[in-house]
C-alpha cells in the first residue's frame, strides 16, 4: 500500500508511530480488526505497516461513536470540516457523511447530491473525469444496483461475466475480475441463494471496485463464514438460524452444528 511506503521514504531507520481516526462504528470488518489482534504490546487498536521498521499507525478514538466526536469538538471549539455543515443540512445520515475521494468505490454516495452541495468541486471535476455528470440525472439506486436479473441472461453468472467482458474497459482490469471470480465461484460452489454473492460481485464491477472492497461486506458476513466452515466440516455458529444457515442449503444444515 501507498502509506507504508511514504512512512518507509520519510523516516527510513527511525521508528514511526502514526495517529489515525478510523472508529470501529463505522463498519464491522473496522470493528474486528480493531479489537482483535496485538498491532503493539497490549494495543489491539493499531495496524501494522512495517513490522521490520517498527511502523505503526494508531487509532486512538477507535471506540469513540459520532456522538462523542461532534461532543469533543464542540466542547474544545475545535476546527472541523465544514462540508459536514451542508450534509447536515441536505439531510444526509451521518453514517454517509464521507469526506474523501468522490469517486472512490465505498465514497461514490456523495457523487449523487455534489452538485447541488459544492458547485465549484462538482463543475472541476466534470472537467477532469468523463461520465460524471450523469450521476446528476441518476440516483446511486439506479446505477449501482442489481435488482432482477435482465430476461436475456440465463443465470446471474453468466450475467456477471458478460458485465465483466463488455464493461470493464482495459484487460488488466478484466483479469483482475475474472481471477476473483474464479476464486469465489471454487470457494462458494454449492450454495444456496447464490444471487446474492453474484449481486455482491456486478456491483464491484459497476463501481470499477477491483480492490473487492464492497466484496468484503459479503464475505464477512455470518452466513457467508458458516458456509465456509461448513464446507471444510468445521463447527458453525448459529445463534439466528435465519440469517446464519442461509447459504446452507436445507438438506445440508445440522451436520456440522
Amino acid at each position: 500500500g501507498i502509506f507504508p511506503r511514504i512512512l518507509k521514504h520519510h523516516w527510513k531507520g527511525k521508528r514511526v508511530a502514526v495517529l489515525g481516526g478510523v472508529r470501529a462504528e463505522e463498519s464491522p470488518n473496522r470493528a474486528s480488526g480493531l479489537t482483535t489482534g496485538q498491532t503493539y504490546k497490549h494495543v489491539t487498536w493499531g495496524k501494522v505497516e512495517n513490522a521490520k521498521l517498527e511502523h505503526y499507525t494508531f487509532y486512538p478514538l477507535y471506540d469513540w461513536s459520532y456522538r462523542d466526536i461532534w461532543k469533543a469538538i464542540h466542547a474544545n471549539q475545535w476546527r472541523y470540516c465544514t462540508v459536514y455543515n451542508e450534509y447536515y443540512r441536505f439531510g444526509i445520515q451521518p453514517i454517509k457523511m464521507r469526506v474523501s475521494n468522490l469517486h472512490h468505490e465505498t465514497a461514490v454516495d456523495q457523487l449523487f447530491y455534489l452538485h447541488e452541495i459544492e458547485g465549484d468541486t462538482w463543475n472541476a471535476l466534470t472537467k477532469r473525469l468523463k461520465g460524471i455528470n450523469q450521476t446528476k440525472h441518476m440516483s446511486k439506486q439506479e446505477m449501482f444496483a442489481a435488482k432482477e436479473l435482465p430476461f436475456m441472461f440465463r443465470d446471474w453468472a453468466e450475467y456477471r461475466d458478460y458485465l465483466v467482458d463488455n464493461l470493464v474497459q482495459t484487460d488488466e482490469r478484466r483479469a483482475i475480475f475474472r481471477r476473483k471470480f474464479a476464486d469465489m465461484d471454487r470457494a462458494y460452489e454449492g450454495m444456496a441463494n447464490e444471487h446474492e454473492r453474484f449481486k455482491s460481485e456486478i456491483l464491484c464491477i459497476l463501481a470499477n471496485d477491483f480492490e473487492f472492497t464492497k466484496l468484503d461486506n459479503f464475505t464477512s458476513r455470518p452466513e457467508s463464514i458458516n458456509f465456509r466452515k461448513h464446507k471444510k466440516g468445521q463447527p458453525i455458529n448459529w445463534g439466528r438460524p435465519e440469517r446464519d444457515l442461509r447459504f446452507i442449503k436445507p438438506e445440508e444444515r445440522g451436520v456440522n452444528g
